[in-house]
């Protein structure tokens, strides 16, 4: 057989074992429909497609939790399926609280607002960003009493530093950063009653929640809005030392405000 048919004979299997696994997938069959597709990869290996499907069929044969629906949606993101990665992130927030946590739900907040701004859906895109604001500063602030510095890495305990970025801040955002009275050592071993803030992940998941809505907004030409949050977005940066990242958020500030400038000498 001549290479030309070869490959010729390779693509038609391919196919043909593609055909074959959606059918089994249809009919509910997903342990034939994964071997089909093994048997496929195992022939194109290098078929992002195929590895995407495989990576959705294993992930169905599996039981319903908010990882394997988060795997799913990141799986479907990566494909460029966003209403289908919009979908699972749904999934994940529909789920109970005693099975989903608030840790699950906020990422899947994020991330199905990262899908609304790729589908052009801005107004979704800000109000999932809102509720995982909302959650995001609940939910530290409740556990905030019971952390030493120890658990709460960054910041926690140069209050200094911690008051000068919350003065550029937004009120409730300022608030939520400063933390509510805690246990921090002094380093000596001992401990004293100082302000406890936030971690360093919670305060940069704020941060990138903030830099997601700062984009919505954009998109919907809300610049004044959209200034506030790529600030403030900047600052929480820069307090938990991603100064690669306040940087770039503070182009972010300078090309919204330039767009601001630019519309409103069209007016």
């Amino acid at each position: 057989m001549e290479p030309h048919e070869v490959a010729t004979y390779k693509r038609q299997l391919v196919r043909a074992l593609v055909r074959r696994g959606q059918a089994h997938s249809g009919a509910g069959a997903l342990a034939s429909a994964a071997a089909d597709y093994e048997e496929a990869l195992g022939i194109d290996k290098d078929n992002e497609q195929l590895v995407t499907d495989l990576e959705e069929i294993r992930s169905a044969m599996q039981p319903v939790t908010p990882a394997v629906l988060r795997q799913r949606g990141e799986s479907r993101f990566k494909s460029k399926d966003y209403e289908g990665a919009a979908q699972a992130y749904t999934a994940i927030i529909a789920i109970q609280a005693g099975s989903a946590g608030a840790s699950d739900r906020l990422a899947a907040l994020s991330n199905r607002a990262a899908c609304a701004i790729v589908l052009e859906r801005y107004a979704d895109a800000v109000r999932d960003c809102d509720s995982a604001l909302t959650l995001a500063m609940d939910s530290s602030m409740s556990s905030s009493g019971s952390k030493t510095n120890a658990a709460n890495a960054g910041p926690a305990c140069n209050t200094g530093e911690v008051d000068q970025v919350a003065m550029t801040l937004p009120p409730r955002i300022a608030a939520w950063t400063r933390g509510s009275s805690s246990n921090c050592s002094t380093g000596d071993g001992a401990a004293s009653v100082l302000p406890a803030v936030p971690s360093s992940s919670q305060l940069a998941s704020v941060s990138r929640l903030l830099a997601r809505r700062g984009a919505a907004c954009t998109y919907m030409k809300k610049y004044d809005e959209a200034v506030v949050d790529y600030q403030a977005a900047a600052s929480l940066a820069q307090l938990v030392g991603d100064a690669g990242k306040a940087e770039a958020l503070r182009a972010d500030v300078a090309r919204v405000e330039a767009l601001r400038d630019s519309s409103k000498d069209e007016a």
